[in-house]
């Protein structure tokens, strides 16, 4: 199909609602739109026109950039930390990096949906810690981390 109206349109000349993202220019500037171009008929069916709407999505584009920035700063910090650094839901390890490993000898197919119970030393898993055990298993209050650490002294 030859560039130009017809490719905006040919979809709702089917019937089909057109919707893609794309460069537009009113004053010859270039932005990223959304563009939604839909037939509109008359009571007999007549194709009479379109309906085109486009939105400005430049603010959707730039939130989306930086969160990916955001997002690879995070996983860059997260990786190099010299320290283990893991993240429990429910219970459970989501994730870690690999001083986590390192310190527990295992792979991250190995931790990844374990409980901390399998990786602590025997001595925690008895009630000479239970503080540590209502710590991991108390949710933390809404947008804030749970921060626990456990020790273990030998018997």
């Amino acid at each position: 199909m030859e560039p130009g109206f017809e490719v905006f349109v040919a979809k709702a000349r089917r019937g089909q609602t057109e919707k893609r993202n794309g460069p537009m220019s009113q004053d010859g500037s270039r932005l990223p739109v959304l563009l939604s171009v839909s037939a509109v008929r008359a009571e007999d069916g007549t194709l009479t026109g379109f309906l085109g709407i486009a939105a400005d999505i430049s603010e959707r584009k730039q939130t989306q950039a930086s969160l990916r920035d955001s997002e690879n700063r995070y996983k860059a910090l997260f990786e190099s930390a010299g320290d283990a650094v893991i993240l429990i839901d429910d219970d459970r390890f989501i994730d870690c990096n690999s001083a986590t490993l390192e310190m527990f000898g295992c792979t991250r197919e190995e931790i990844i949906g374990a409980t901390p119970v399998r990786f602590s030393p025997s001595v925690s898993r008895t009630d000479a810690c239970p503080p540590t055990r209502r710590w991991i298993r108390s949710p933390a209050p809404s947008g804030q981390d749970t921060v626990f650490r456990m020790a273990a002294y030998p018997p």
